[in-house]
């Protein structure tokens, strides 16, 4: 496979969503986030950053130490402390790390910003037409590239060792609060969660919780639409949802989250896998979808009725899996977007309309 690597290499700095020169979308979220890695980072090092002169602020890094759930390896970091009336069309974006022996190593990026701002939900990804998954799309979470097959076919990609916990790029704006449907034609490469892994769509999102540059917390808000494979727990696996600040509470409760409905794509598929994992204590057991395989997904969140669809590609659409009849509508308003949850994928298609 010949895949277009693009990415911003500075000497220590690796940024994931942001290119010298290039348009990077907004407005899909209030909070703009920067993800990237430092290269050369040492446990007690510390990144900072100065946007278009203003106040000096710090980064989270992770260090590798204790759990941080959304970033992955030592030297990862996600700039969760940037609001989107903070940037302007073109913008200068200035670093300082500073290393545990007190030397400060400085960089700099000039990038522009192009704020998606339309209140009718309207959007189609054609990942040829784009070099970097910035250029479409807000990322949240992860290393979202461009990618290219040997027969040319382009898509935007989560490579396996980029995968983690909630691999997130948003589409759209935040201000879209009509009814809408979303699609997506997606190959999974490969599901990287032994414990629990999945693929779907957020819709009507909102920011996560900030961090002040102190952490990066995973409180989330929004309405999920997905294929989710927990071990040990007796769920179908399709799902609509909504979470409102989705968190775990000081009793280790998991609270905010309101499941709608939930369905089967394969239910024998669900049975073996359900056997597999809790008598048998397989260490990879079947998941409802097959990596390899190429699958479409289409979720509706109307008024009358929130669905939720998944069926494989060539295959003629089925009726929906899950359905939710004039479901409380907990959000009102919110782009949306791609979450691949311990999951490396490759994305074809993805629509709103």
């Amino acid at each position: 496979m010949a895949g277009l690597v693009r990415m911003h290499i500075m000497e220590d700095i690796e940024l994931w969503n942001i290119s010298r020169g290039r348009i990077c979308r907004a407005g899909a979220q209030e909070i703009f986030n920067i993800v990237g890695r430092v290269r050369t980072f040492k446990y007690g090092d510390r990144l900072f950053y100065r946007l278009n002169g203003g106040e000096e602020r710090e980064a989270f890094v992770f260090s590798g130490q204790g759990d941080c759930r959304r970033l992955m390896n030592e030297g990862d970091f996600n700039i969760d402390t940037i609001h989107e009336r903070e940037l302007k069309r073109d913008n200068h974006l200035c670093f300082r790390l500073e290393k545990t022996d007190r030397r400060q190593k400085r960089s700099e990026i000039r990038f522009r910003v192009c704020l998606n701002e339309g209140s009718r939900p309207e959007f189609r990804l054609i990942p040829g037409q784009i070099d970097d998954a910035h250029e479409a799309g807000q990322v949240v979470d992860g290393k979202w590239r461009v990618g290219r097959d040997e027969t040319g076919a382009s898509f935007l990609e989560i490579r396996p060792e980029d995968s983690g916990y909630d691999r997130i790029i948003l589409f759209g704006s935040r201000k879209w609060k009509s009814a809408y449907s979303v699609y997506a034609r997606f190959r999974i490469t490969a599901w990287t969660g032994l414990r629990d892994h999945g693929i779907g769509f957020a819709f009507r999102w909102s920011p996560h919780a900030c961090g002040r540059g102190k952490n990066l917390p995973s409180r989330w808000t929004s309405g999920i639409g997905m294929y989710y494979f927990p071990r040990n727990l007796p769920r179908p696996g399709l799902s609509v949802t909504y979470g409102v600040d989705v968190h775990y509470d000081e009793k280790s409760r998991y609270v905010g989250e309101h499941v709608l409905a939930q369905g089967f794509f394969s239910p024998w598929r669900w049975f073996l896998g359900s056997i597999q994992s809790n008598l048998l204590r397989f260490r990879y057991p079947l998941s409802q979808l097959v990596p390899g395989e190429a699958y479409c997904m289409r979720m509706i969140a109307a008024p009358d009725a929130h669905t939720l669809t998944v069926w494989k590609e060539g295959k003629r659409e089925p009726p929906p899996q899950v359905r939710a009849r004039r479901p409380h509508e907990w959000l009102k308003r919110g782009c949306a977007g791609i979450i691949a949850h311990h999951c490396a994928l490759k994305v074809y298609e993805f629509e709103v309309e």
